[in-house]
């Protein structure tokens, strides 16, 4: 996606000693960029996902899965956003599809890494955010509309959620692929027109 191009660099220090899995860069000097985080713990996860746990013991494995998250939430919050030197937001990427899930199944979950300023990204939506950052909005327009990007990074990563959601409903259910076929379709065109309306910079 990147090629040679120069607009992202790995483990790099933003400040002092604190070195990022990757940041990707936002203006011609390289002086202020976006952290993105790649360390997550899954170990909380797997008997989640696995169901390879006691129905009575899940509320409580769901209760650290949660935790983990946020403790992850709070250290790429606390160490990776140093405005001026970043944007007001980084991005904590989530290796696995169903992880990510898993967390967007929280919704009061969704809201506290909202105000930490930290946004979501899986293996599929991690292309389409950094393509909004790096082809849609300005630079220019980035670096002074730093919370308004974090909303769009935001409502893009929720549609590509409910996108993803739509199309694996679709494969368990081929019973229903005709009237299921339609909601994907709205959730395709809806995205595409929340992006052709990002490319025109329009509020």
């Amino acid at each position: 996606m990147f090629g040679n191009s120069g607009l992202y660099a790995r483990q790099h220090v933003i400040e002092g000693n604190e070195k990022v899995d990757t940041v990707v860069f936002i203006d011609a000097d390289k002086t202020r960029m976006i952290g993105i985080d790649s360390k997550f713990p899954l170990a909380n996860a797997m008997p989640l996902l696995t169901g390879d746990i006691e129905p009575a013991d899940k509320p409580a494995k769901r209760k650290l899965f949660d935790s983990d998250v946020l403790k992850r939430a709070e250290e790429i919050s606390s160490r990776y956003i140093r405005p001026p030197k970043t944007e007001d937001f980084a991005i904590m990427f989530v290796p696995s599809e169903s992880v990510y899930a898993l967390i967007c199944e929280n919704s009061s979950l969704l809201d506290r890494l909202g105000k930490m300023k930290v946004t979501l990204a899986s293996p599929t939506t991690l292309a389409a955010l950094l393509r909004v950052i790096l082809s849609n909005i300005s630079r220019e327009k980035m670096a002074r509309h730093a919370d308004d990007l974090f909303k769009e990074l935001s409502k893009i990563s929720k549609d590509l959620e409910r996108f993803n959601e739509d199309f694996g409903l679709l494969g368990r259910h081929l019973a229903n692929a005709s009237s299921k076929y339609g909601d994907v379709e709205k959730s395709a065109r809806q995205f595409s027109d929340h992006v052709d309306k990002l490319k025109r910079g329009d509020s």
